[in-house]
């Protein structure tokens, strides 16, 4: 298997298995995912969305996108909060925070290679589509 192939596997076990574990332990939500598939073109929709960017040694964009009243569940989890209390400012903190704990949890599973996290950036609303091309197939996981 080439040092990219491996990142790949790496990359897509990782996104697997920290989502998993993020949402289950620490919002005590049981989620399940059914397997992941390459897509030509990046696409994120919203209406909350937490990216962030991997540069260095291989270069991704990992996103993590879902509805704003199963953000308020999991991060009313997380925190403790009643769900219908948490302002804006919890929200784009809670998703950009969730996909650094994936990143960095990435970072770690790839041992030895040279990547920096860049910070991460939310987006929060309707209305959007945000579309990046890549010179690789995306990894996209099935829930």
């Amino acid at each position: 298997m080439s040092k990219t192939e491996t990142y790949r596997a790496v990359l897509a076990e990782g996104l697997k298995s920290l989502v998993l574990e993020m949402l289950s332990m620490m919002a005590m939500v049981e989620v399940a995912c059914t397997g992941s598939k390459e897509i030509e073109t990046f696409s994120v929709t919203g209406p909350a969305t937490g990216l962030m960017v991997m540069v260095g040694e291989y270069r991704t964009i990992v996103a993590l996108c879902m509805p704003e009243p199963l953000l308020r569940g999991f991060i009313a989890g997380i925190t403790g909060n009643d769900p219908d209390t948490l302002a804006k400012q919890d929200l784009r903190d809670g998703i950009g925070e969730m996909v650094s704990m994936i990143c960095g949890g990435i970072k770690t599973k790839l041992t030895g290679a040279d990547i920096e996290l860049l910070p991460p950036m939310t987006i929060l609303g309707s209305g959007y589509n945000a579309e990046w091309n890549t010179d690789q197939k995306a990894i996209s996981p099935s829930p």
